[in-house]
């Protein structure tokens, strides 16, 4: 990251609107990169898909999904699983490759039942 013209890692001269071309810049990079692609994948299954099958997960619950990404890239956290009303499960976490995981698993179960008469 560059602050006033100068790299915050290696304290290098950066010009204005450039990024330091150093391993920690390089590094930091990657990691941005890795939360943006995870927060658009936490966006294509829990809120472009939503109607499609049926559930709604609130805004706050988006964020912190999206909260959690950044733990996860930042290894803070390895996984996360969260249940949320509508049996919607969803489960963030760090693979063995450290890709970042986002997967939607969605509950549905019927149940009919006879009474003795």
């Amino acid at each position: 990251m560059v602050k006033n013209g100068v790299c915050e890692y290696c304290g290098q001269a950066v010009l204005d609107g450039a990024e330091c071309s150093c391993d920690m810049a390089k590094e930091e990079q990657k990691t941005l990169s890795r939360i943006s692609k995870a927060n658009e994948n936490v966006t294509a299954l829990f809120v472009d898909d939503a109607a499609e099958y049926g559930f709604n997960i609130d805004e706050r619950v988006i964020d912190l999904f999206m909260k959690i990404n950044e733990l996860l890239a930042n290894r803070k956290l390895k996984k996360v699983t969260i249940n949320c009303y509508g049996g919607v499960t969803a489960v963030l976490n760090v693979d063995a490759k450290n890709n970042i995981r986002v997967t939607r698993k969605i509950n549905q179960a019927s149940t009919l039942e006879v009474e003795d008469e």
